[in-house]
């Protein structure tokens, strides 16, 4: 039935990091999706970490659930093992709050933020089964739309996506939600019609036109034209199982009447912190940038040549430092976040990150919080901002000359000099920095064999300054031509050439011990391109090799260009002729896409690359006509509103006090109070850990609380050294899969509190993570060594059928007078005698009551000696641990 939640907890005992897939973070909204909302599965197309790590998906995820006619819920490309289950058990792929199927929502929306996930849109969609081509889907179907930045040219992923976003999607998404709204009950071709009349707006099947120029036009007149190709083969898959692929698809084609140009989306309301995240996700699956993220600012005008975000994202928009600082004194307050980001394409350009970072510094020093910069300019660097850099987090340079000559670097108009690169060694040695990452492109058009030995002559010359006090890390990147830059005409360097040119970097640098040097795949370069650049052909070439066993293109592990070259042997499809130059007078394949940049203004700076001409920074000279701005959107400079109001006070200044000490007990400080007594004092504090909680693993669990505890600035002792962290120690581990009913963690805090105060903060902390038991003031006698004094008491309930078994093995080891067990540990084979470890073990009710010492054997290790049971054969039972002894 529609809307049902989905059963498969049964999976999670044998796959990689199942935390991935349980739901429980913080801040989740938890909505019923229901026939009287309008409801979003937001998928990214990877791993949960990585997704959980974007900012993108997080904004719509806020938006959407503070609507009260729709639901958000998440959906993440499971990783391998989990994707086999869930295929070999005929289960659905689901939402990961409400654990309905993905195919029961009204719109299935995925953020593309790299060509290589557009494998994973099929994988998901075919685990989801929902219809991978868009001519197959039905009424009771998902709508299927996508967006981000790899959204731009529809091309490749037309015959898949029923809907693209062009653009920026906090206001479009309220709009998309009202025109499913009023057509809840409709067609899909009346959603599709409803939806193509949004701006921004792409909807492949009403256009009436091909964006791509390789396929012939049929004959002429001014209707739409279209012609019908197919495509059969049979093939071996991955598995070694034919799979027969048939199908016909309609691919519009270039010989009506164009449609009006699809205009990007731009949000105006950024610079006022509208429409953003409301209480960022917090995962137990550490996530793979684990902190919290302010956006401080939008776009970018440097005008690098090679770059599609500098283009897709203007105009600059800033805000204002009063309001990144508010929020994130918030979140570090409320969340509990060791660190916070300040992202934008080149974080260091902001025009007031230095007054930015001291007022950070000056309200977060007490509270060891970190920021990061992650993206830095080296010509913005100075003593003053590295030594705030320094205060504020760790320090460690990183440098993208992105070519070695400086004759290249005018050509891709990367405003940088040897100078400038030299100068930040030197300022980052002064200020005891010991690490810097240097990043370069190879393939860029007009290079040559002279500037790959520039390159080479860039790093001698970084290690000739630096003294050898620095790890120097280079990595080279195949140059990628992107649509919607001044680049997109270049073509692709052959791979044998890039492969070349690479290798002579890394033979060059090997006698240095302290440069590593690291270059990204060719091949999964070569896919980049032609994934960006490409049309529905090219679409239904990666749906051929998708059925070959291709997914995870973006992951070293999965990625095999060897499925598309079978692919494409299999369809007749000349990829290579995606990688070609395009002559500057021929219609582009994306030229019905309108970014705001101008088509003009791309040519004019292809044009000046070929002789070396720069283009200035329009937020420090004057308009350089681009075609960006106009009435409603436009740059946006937060030094512009301090112009404003030059009486207004410096910024550290005026902002207003967010952290305020904890309101449980005025006799509890923030950190860096003054505690009342100088003798610390150590509890311990009880939890349970039931549930789909189970398969929380120990490390995410300790991270977990330490920022539980953080969330209150509890006076914690923390441990000195360069990354001093709280002394909390957990109790003994659980096996992954085992419940726990009364575990525990040991924590110290400065001084005393008052039992019943700390109880109460405790309960209140632990709210909708792990659930809290009791707190107990520890004495010297308490601490013990667990690992080998303590005791522990089991429940194992394994399945009906099984109780014989359990009833008559039970018996039999009771019985026994020894019962030896030999285990393999660290490459030795040890035996033990297992009456000794197990004190004691009876059968009642359909139940194993098991009291044995945590030390020697565990509770698998029983099941295994005792019982004949392998791991995989206990999946199904419930096992857990009641409590421990001495």
């Amino acid at each position: 039935m529609k809307f049902d939640k989905i059963e498969f907890q049964s999976l999670l005992f044998n796959v990689n990091k199942p935390s991935r897939y349980i739901d429980h973070e913080i801040n989740t909204c938890h909505k019923t999706p229901g026939l009287g909302s309008v409801n979003f599965c937001l998928a990214f197309p990877d791993v949960y970490e990585v997704g959980m790590s974007h900012l993108g998906l997080k904004i719509l995820y806020s938006i959407l659930n503070a609507e009260n006619d729709a639901m958000a819920d998440r959906v993440y490309a499971p990783w391998v093992d989990f994707g086999d289950a869930l295929k070999k058990n005929n289960i659905p792929l689901f939402g990961v709050e409400s654990k309905v199927a993905v195919s029961d929502f009204d719109i299935l929306g995925f953020t593309l933020q790299s060509e290589l996930n557009f494998s994973n849109i099929l994988y998901m969609l075919d685990l989801a089964k929902i219809p991978l081509l868009s001519k197959d889907r039905r009424d009771h179907d998902p709508v299927v739309i996508t967006g981000g930045p790899c959204a731009t040219n529809p091309g490749t992923l037309s015959p898949f996506i029923d809907a693209f976003l062009i653009g920026e999607g906090e206001e479009a998404i309220i709009e998309i939600k009202d025109a499913m709204a009023a057509h809840k009950n409709g067609s899909r071709s009346d959603k599709l019609l409803a939806l193509e009349k949004i701006e921004g707006m792409y909807v492949p099947s009403v256009v009436e036109r091909n964006s791509y120029p390789a396929v012939a036009p049929t004959s002429g007149g001014s209707s739409p034209k279209f012609e019908v190709r197919s495509a059969k083969c049979e093939v071996q898959n991955q598995n070694n199982v034919a799979l027969t692929t048939a199908g016909s698809y309609v691919v519009p084609t270039l010989g009506g009447s164009s449609k009006h140009t699809v205009k990007i989306r731009k949000y105006a309301g950024f610079p006022d912190y509208e429409n953003t995240h409301d209480k960022q996700l917090i995962a137990w699956q550490h996530a793979t940038h684990d902190r919290y993220v302010a956006e401080i600012m939008r776009g970018c005008t440097r005008g690098c040549r090679f770059c599609h975000a500098g283009f897709f994202y203007r105009p600059v928009r800033e805000r204002t430092p009063e309001q990144i600082i508010e929020h994130i004194l918030e979140e570090v307050k409320e969340a509990g976040w060791e660190e916070a980001a300040l992202v934008s394409l080149s974080s260091s350009d902001y025009t007031c990150i230095r007054p930015l970072l001291l007022a950070l510094h000056n309200r977060l020093k007490d509270n060891k919080a970190t920021i990061s910069l992650p993206s830095l300019r080296v010509d913005s660097l100075d003593n003053e901002l590295v030594q705030l850099i320094n205060a504020v987090g760790k320090g460690g340079l990183t440098v993208a000359p992105e070519a070695g000559s400086q004759r290249l670097r005018d050509s891709i108009n990367k405003n940088i000099t040897e100078e400038e690169i030299l100068h930040g060694v030197h300022i980052a040695l002064e200020n005891g920095w010991q690490l810097m990452k240097l990043y370069f492109m190879v393939g860029l058009p007009g290079e040559e064999d002279s500037d790959i030995e520039a390159i080479i002559d860039l790093v001698e010359d970084i290690i000739a300054v630096s003294r050898k006090k620095l790890q120097i890390n280079v990595s080279l990147s195949p140059f990628v031509p992107k649509p919607f830059t001044p680049f997109q005409w270049a073509g692709m360097l052959s791979p044998e050439m890039l492969l070349k040119r690479v290798l002579n970097v890394k033979h060059a640098l090997s006698r240095y011990r302290f440069v590593k040097v690291k270059y990204h795949e060719i091949e999964s370069s070569m896919m980049e391109a032609i994934l960006c650049r490409g049309d529905a052909d090219t679409g239904m070439w990666m749906l051929e090799a998708y059925k070959l066993g291709a997914k995870f293109d973006g992951w070293h592990e999965y990625f095999d260009f060897a499925y598309y070259e079978q692919a494409g042997i299999n369809l007749n499809y000349d990829w290579h002729k995606i990688l070609q130059p395009i002559p500057t007078d021929q219609k582009l394949p994306w030229d019905n896409i309108h970014i705001g940049v101008t088509n003009e203004y791309l040519l004019r700076e292809w044009e000046k690359s070929q002789s070396g001409i720069k283009t200035g920074d329009c937020k420090e000279t004057a308009c350089l006509d681009c075609g960006v701005c106009d009435s409603h959107i436009h740059m946006h400079l937060a030094r512009e509103e301090q112009d404003a109001n030059p009486a207004a006070p410096v910024v550290p200044v005026v902002l207003p006090s967010v952290i305020e000490p904890t309101s449980v007990s005025k006799s509890i400080p923030t950190p860096g109070g003054t505690p009342p007594s100088p003798t610390t004092t150590q509890y311990r504090v009880f939890y349970s850990k039931m549930g789909d909680l189970r398969f929380i693993s120990h490390l995410d669990l300790m991270r977990m609380i330490f920022r539980l505890v953080r969330r209150h600035h509890l006076p914690v002792v923390y441990t000195q050294g360069y990354n001093p962290h709280p002394k909390i120690s957990l109790g003994p581990p659980l096996p992954l899969g085992t419940e726990g009913e009364m575990e525990f963690f040991d924590i110290t805090f400065a001084y005393e509190i008052p039992h019943d105060e700390l109880a109460t903060l405790f309960q209140k902390n632990f709210e909708g993570a792990i659930e809290f038991r009791e707190v107990q003031k520890m004495e010297d006698s308490d601490k013990i060594n667990w690992e080998a004094d303590g005791i522990e008491m089991l429940e194992i309930t394994p399945s009906s059928d099984m109780h014989d078994t359990f009833n008559e093995k039970t018996r039999l080891f009771n019985e026994s007078g020894s019962f030896p067990i030999t285990r393999i540990k660290k490459e030795k084979e040890t035996t033990s005698e297992l009456k000794e470890i197990i004190l004691e073990m009876h059968w009642k009710n359909g139940v194993l009551h098991l009291k044995k010492k945590l030390k020697g054997a565990g509770v698998y290790d029983v099941l295994k000696q005792v019982f004949g049971l392998e791991r995989s054969e206990t999946f199904g039972m419930r096992i857990c641990r009641k409590c421990f002894s001495i």
